[in-house]
């Protein structure tokens, strides 16, 4: 297999955070299998590597175009900005419950002063 390939398969599954083995886990694939194939020492790519890495977000043609770096398909991308969306509104429901609960403590405060001053 071309090196520069290999070394893009190991930069691939490095981008997406994993070790070998969770990478073998997770494609179906043997450990030692990828250590090969980052090694550029199997002649051929599993299948089932490329499916994994595919669905993992990684751009297949990036990984074959020697003058691409790895990079990630919009698919990623998209769910990156769904999921920061997420959590910006989860903020701000807390924000939004802490408000609440100041405003009730404060009603609370203003009638004991109130049933005080009667």
């Amino acid at each position: 297999m071309d090196t520069t390939i290999a070394q893009k398969l190991k930069n691939a599954r490095i981008l997406l955070g994993e070790n070998q083995t969770d990478a073998g886990i997770k494609s179906g694939i043997h450990q030692k299998t990828i250590s090969l194939m980052e090694a550029g020492k199997r002649k051929e790519i599993n299948l089932s590597y490329l499916i994994y890495l595919q669905n993992r977000g990684i751009d297949l043609n990036s990984l074959f175009d020697k003058n691409q770096e790895i990079k990630t398909i919009e698919k990623q991308i998209e769910k990156s900005a769904l999921e920061k969306k997420i959590q910006e509104q989860e903020e701000m429901i807390h924000l939004l419950r802490d408000a609440v609960e100041l405003r009730n403590r404060k009603i609370q405060e203003l009638m004991s002063l109130d049933a005080v001053h009667q």
